[in-house]
């Protein structure tokens, strides 16, 4: 039988694994345990899920793409039966205090959900900023969002006054 032959350095396989940082997701609404749960790069919304203790009793994932990637510092809100989805109480602003600026979408810690919210932003787009961001890194200025497919001068216009960086 040929082997080969053993290596004083771990393989490449070994050495990701074990410097992989773990991200830190934010659950909140309808889990058993709301809080901070701590997962793998690449994990899913129903990981994140798990990890808060599972699903309440009450929990309405019909807004939720249990599939889609989590990041690191994201919130996560899971709606319960009856609330409007991708809303997170309270969502009126003239529940929150300091005008416009407190309600803007921040692009580079807003979740699915949040971006949404967003005027033309639907899931596939919201995912492709979420996946652009992954991939280079923290946005520095609103306008660098147009760099992802599906964003164009005409849907920037639409938007830029409700997003931050």
């Amino acid at each position: 039988s040929t082997h080969a032959p053993a290596s004083d350095s771990p393989s490449p396989d070994t050495a990701a694994a074990e410097v992989e940082p773990l991200i830190l997701v934010h659950v909140a609404g309808a889990v058993k345990t709301p809080g901070l749960v701590r997962l793998f790069p690449k994990s899913r919304i129903a990981d994140a899920v798990a990890a808060a203790g599972g699903a309440a009793e009450n929990a309405d994932f019909e807004s939720l793409n249990l599939a889609s990637p989590v990041y690191d510092g994201m919130k996560l809100y899971v709606p319960r039966i009856g609330e409007t989805p991708g809303i997170i109480p309270p969502a009126t602003p003239e529940a929150q205090t300091g005008g416009l600026s407190s309600h803007k979408i921040n692009i580079n810690t807003g979740g699915l959900s949040e971006l949404m919210q967003l005027d033309g932003i639907g899931e596939a787009t919201a995912g492709k900023i979420i996946a652009y961001r992954e991939q280079h890194g923290k946005f520095q200025k609103e306008e660098e969002l147009m760099n992802v497919s599906g964003i164009g001068n005409a849907k920037y216009e639409k938007i830029k006054d409700r997003i931050c960086v």
